[in-house]
């Protein structure tokens, strides 16, 4: 603090960094007091996050992550392909320790808890980050929004790299202002070890979070080479280079990703848009209507009050810093949407820049800084009105925040905020229910529920599932009930209301947070009872891509071919990119002699992307292998009449 101190007395540091405190400051009660505070936004935020992690089991996301951890180090350090490439070693190997805390079937808390304390740590990181950049209030303000907020507390019970890299980003920035502020060179080594950390851990550290922060990384060394005063130089370009040299392992295993390259001309179309829904994000509450669109008007005006405000008090260079953390990666996913699938998650490490800006808005507000109030009034008194207006605005969105927090934990209301179909509590009744001579067929999102119920069964289930895409599936021999699992990715929980028994003639009918199981006794008409389920998901959602692809499933049943083909085409890619991941890792899983995984991972890529003959081709052989001539012939077939005219099959 010393050496902070005298560094600015003489000039040599610009204006990125909050004012020293007083020697009176430093006394044991104002220490104390001091970090009261911010210990209780730490205390609530580690409760909201420990909170309930057991109440909901794993979904797919959360599933992959904990198969491709339970593969052991050996094969995360040496063979990952497919879709395991999204995701780094480092992420993985955290994985692998918690699941030998306990089975993640049995209780996902161990897998989940290293996301959750993460998510704890980042609001007192933030307050970190306010000080160093508008001042302890904005700080405090900016970390207490980070401990409610519903996004930060739902990727908190993920068992995903979004929370760490959250927090490692975070913590990147706050040791670069401090190497900055005091030229230590052991914050400039803790800067290099958080963002080597933060690349390791996810890949949008390299894609996202770095290019944002590397105009800022340019500045900052052209003011220490044209600034004799500076002693850090050799630091801070020491740190640069560990971090560029650290990243490149990173680099090379992202290169094997299934990307394609974006399509700039079709940018100014879709960033207006994504801008729109991307700021959103950072903020959702599941309140819906407009008081939804209120409270984000609400944070977008403050945030752009809190950039005028820092203008004025000519803190340039910490507004710079947040827009660059925040539009950067908004404009860069917006690119990478115009091919590739993209989801706001990704930037989720923008949600305390964003807050800062926000909260740097309200403070400002609550100070009757550069109020119009102020100046139409007597100033005492213009001052109490510009404070309790911004105290209102405050406690509104805090207790926006709240709802949001509480309809995310209430059972009933949940789905507003997260997709978390109830796979856990399906397969339990499913597990009392079905019998070995029953069928439990998987539809609408099938291939991925496929994985998550096996999963709970640990690969033994009660009775033959299959994925509606399957070709097999209509060899099966007629035995018992059928059992129809119907989910859907949609925000919507009407779905759940378009099946009822027995007015539509199923025997039972149960229903799951966004999953539907549905009953009947008999499996004798199995084809014609998936046609009378795809005509109603076709008369309720008729144009929903994977009810198109299901209804190819049904020509193809039936032997149409050429309709089967032409159904495919129309349904088209849904997820193209990550359809080819999936095509990816069956042919790894099918090298290394693991068919049923194959098996399952080449369903998924027709879900994803139904159209694709070189997916169909790989089937056929594969059905050809399994003892299924007649369907390995329609699935060459299939591939045939899909592949374009003149092209020949790779």
């Amino acid at each position: 603090l010393n050496l902070c101190s005298m560094e600015r007395e003489a000039g040599s540091l610009p204006l990125l960094s909050s004012p020293i405190p007083n020697k009176q400051d430093r006394g044991f009660p104002r220490i104390w007091l001091a970090w009261l505070v911010p210990a209780s936004i730490f205390a609530l935020g580690l409760g909201l996050r420990l909170y309930c992690l057991d109440c909901r089991g794993l979904w797919f996301d959360e599933l992959a992550s904990v198969e491709g951890a339970q593969r052991g180090p050996a094969a995360i350090l040496t063979d990952r392909f497919g879709g395991m490439l999204v995701q780094t070693p480092r992420h993985y190997l955290i994985v692998w320790l918690a699941i030998h805390a306990a089975d993640p079937a049995a209780t996902p808390v161990f897998v989940r808890l290293p996301s959750a304390v993460a998510g704890a740590l980042v609001p007192l990181v933030t307050y970190g980050l306010g000080r160093e950049t508008f001042g302890k209030a904005c700080g405090l303000v900016a970390a207490l929004l980070v401990a409610l907020a519903p996004v930060q507390i739902i990727h908190a019970h993920d068992v995903r790299p979004y929370t760490l890299l959250t927090l490692f980003t975070a913590l990147s920035v706050y040791c670069l202002l401090r190497g900055w502020r005091c030229g230590s060179p052991w914050w400039w080594a803790a800067f290099a070890l958080a963002t080597i950390a933060d690349v390791h851990i996810s890949y949008f550290a390299l894609t996202l979070f770095l290019p944002a922060l590397s105009p800022l990384l340019v500045w900052m060394l052209y003011r220490l080479w044209s600034h004799p005063a500076r002693t850090d130089r050799v630091y801070a370009l020491a740190s640069f280079t560990a971090i560029g040299v650290a990243s490149v392992p990173a680099l090379l295993d992202l290169l094997h990703v299934v990307r394609a390259t974006p399509d700039l001309t079709a940018l100014p179309g879709i960033l207006g848009a994504q801008l729109v829904v991307y700021t959103t994000r950072l903020a959702p509450t599941g309140i819906g209507g407009r008081l939804e669109e209120v409270l984000h008007w609400t944070l977008l005006l403050l945030a752009s009050w809190g950039a005028v405000v820092a203008i004025r008090a000519r803190r340039v260079e910490s507004l710079a810093l947040c827009l660059l953390l925040v539009l950067v990666p908004a404009i860069l996913l917006a690119a990478f949407r115009t091919t590739n699938i993209v989801f706001q998650r990704y930037a989720l490490f923008a949600v305390p820049f964003y807050y800062l800006m926000v909260s740097n808005g309200l403070v400002s507000l609550a100070s009757g800084a550069h109020s119009s109030v102020t100046r139409t009034m007597r100033p005492r008194l213009g001052k109490a009105v510009a404070t309790a207006g911004a105290g209102a605005v405050g406690a509104g969105v805090l207790m926006l925040f709240s709802v949001g927090a509480f309809l995310y934990f209430n059972p009933d209301e949940h789905w507003r905020l997260s997709y978390l179909p109830d796979y856990r509590g399906a397969a339990r009744y499913l597990s009392e229910k079905a019998g070995p001579r029953d069928l439990i067929v998987m539809a609408d999102e099938p291939a991925l529920g496929m994985a998550v119920v096996n999963f709970y069964w640990h690969g033994v289930p009660p009775a033959p599932v299959y994925d509606a895409r399957d070709p097999r599936l209509f060899s099966h021999p007629a035995g018992g009930s059928i059992y129809w699992v119907v989910s859907f990715f949609q925000n919507d929980r009407d779905f759940m209301h378009w099946f009822s028994a027995p007015d539509q003639g199923w025997a039972e009918v149960r229903r799951f947070e966004r999953i539907v199981v549905v009953r009947e006794d008999s499996t004798s008409h199995l084809l014609t009872s998936f046609d009378r389920l795809v005509g109603k998901l076709e008369r309720e959602t008729p144009d929903y891509q994977p009810v198109k692809t299901l209804r190819g499933c049904v020509y193809q049943a039936q032997g149409r071919i050429s309709q089967a083909a032409q159904a495919y085409r129309e349904a088209g890619p849904y997820y193209p990119r990550l359809g080819e991941e999936f095509f990816v890792s069956a042919q790894g899983y099918a090298r290394r002699g693991d068919m049923g995984r194959a098996w399952r991972e080449a369903i998924t890529s027709k879900f994803m992307r139904p159209d694709n003959p070189d997916l169909h081709t790989w089937m056929a052989a594969s059905l050809q292998q399994q003892g299924y001539p007649a369907e390995s012939l329609t699935e060459a077939l299939l591939a045939q009449l899909l592949r374009p005219a003149g092209s020949e099959r790779r």
